[in-house]
């Protein structure tokens, strides 16, 4: 009964909260991850605030649960259970900024930091990409520079000396802008809070280089602690810069390398696309060409037709005139049928008596059968028949 309600309870985007979730507090075990969420009633801001403050230790062992090791996973591809002393910084920081740190991340709190730098520190600093750390390590791999991460603590007694005589200085801002993408956050926020963790950092004032572009995230190369003046800052950044210079290079060739397979995919997919095109146009020409040749045979038929039709309809009212207009004895009789002799100018010899007469117009009606209806076809037989006796 209790796993029935617990199931009920599960909303319709649990899956959708957890990626959310893991993407905030850079969580890599998806079991944890909900069950931590399961713990809150899935709420989420509820669930990340009480990550950020320090609640990491697993929830009790039960089917399909993670093990404790399993949920001390980290991002950035350390793979590692988070050491006790990162836990108790968590509590320490838990413990100075109370439990009511503002749940916000990306744009909202990287342009809070910002705007709050400079009402204390003035225009002149290093520009800070304002969004959040995801899309910062994107935009450092795109650019293929390192990635130059600053943790804000306000608190920290050392913090407004290192951003008015470091941060905000015309040499600082030239050298970090040329080489690095910068990203700061204050700790005030939950965003900068997890980078934090995730980059284990301990002393303030704080920036680490990263190294971007690999598949499982961005990896610190150098943790720069303390305070130091602006030209100290250049040179350690340089110096780092120098070391892991091999670095970069082998991460810009790869992502070359990604960029010219995924340049000759798309050439070779326009080039299959342009080919294909020709061959529907091709077939489509052919094909209208075969439409138009059967179309201009079927009209040469049809007018060869007519005209053969013309032709026999002319022949045959010009014999028709003919013999319309030539004088009975300038008719070559053909048939004793059609001899037409004036009344009484019969003669015995051709026709002998009125008796044998009318019996030879018998048998001659007889011979021709039951007469067709009339019509344009029995017209038409007629005539053929008529030309054929002439002929």
């Amino acid at each position: 009964l209790l796993a029935l309600r617990s199931s009920a309870m599960v909303p319709a985007d649990a899956d959708e909260l957890v990626e959310r979730f893991q993407e905030v507090t850079s969580m890599q075990n998806s079991d944890f991850a909900r069950t931590f969420l399961q713990q809150h009633s899935f709420q989420l801001d509820s669930a990340i605030a009480a990550y950020m403050a320090g609640e990491l230790e697993p929830p009790p062992p039960s089917r399909g649960a993670a093990t404790p090791a399993e949920a001390g996973q980290v991002a950035e591809g350390q793979g590692q259970p988070r050491s006790w002393p990162v836990r108790m910084l968590g509590r320490a920081l838990r413990l100075l900024f109370g439990p009511s740190r503002p749940v916000s991340f990306g744009p909202s709190a990287a342009q809070a930091f910002v705007d709050r730098f400079e009402r204390e520190y003035g225009q002149v600093h290093p520009s800070f990409v304002v969004d959040g750390y995801k899309q910062a390590v994107q935009l450092a791999t795109a650019q293929s520079k390192f990635l130059l991460v600053y943790l804000h603590s306000p608190l920290h007694q050392d913090t407004p000396r290192f951003c008015r005589q470091t941060l905000a200085t015309a040499q600082c801002k030239a050298f970090i802008d040329e080489h690095f993408v910068i990203w700061g956050g204050s700790l005030e926020y939950s965003e900068p809070f997890v980078v934090s963790e995730s980059i284990q950092s301990s002393g303030f004032p704080f920036m680490a280089v990263l190294l971007c572009g690999h598949s499982d995230g961005a990896h610190c190369l150098e943790r720069i602690e303390g305070v130091m003046g602006g030209p100290a800052l250049v040179e350690r950044l340089n110096q780092s810069m120098q070391r892991h210079r091999g670095n970069l290079t082998q991460i810009q060739q790869q992502q070359q390398r990604r960029q010219d397979s995924q340049q000759l995919r798309q050439e070779q997919n326009l080039e299959f696309e342009r080919a294909l095109q020709a061959d529907r146009e091709r077939e489509a020409k052919e094909q209208a060409e075969r439409l138009r040749l059967e179309h201009a045979e079927d009209e040469a038929r049809s007018k060869a037709e007519l005209e053969a039709a013309l032709e026999l309809s002319e022949k045959l009212v010009r014999l028709h005139a003919n013999n319309s207009t030539a004088p009975p004895t300038q008719r070559p009789p053909t048939h004793t049928s059609d001899l037409i002799l004036p009344r009484g100018s019969v003669s015995n010899h051709c026709c002998g008596s009125p008796q044998d007469k009318e019996a030879s117009l018998k048998r001659k009606r007889d011979r021709l059968g039951a007469e067709p209806p009339a019509g344009t076809d029995t017209t038409k037989l007629r005539c053929v028949c008529r030309l054929a006796s002439l002929n």
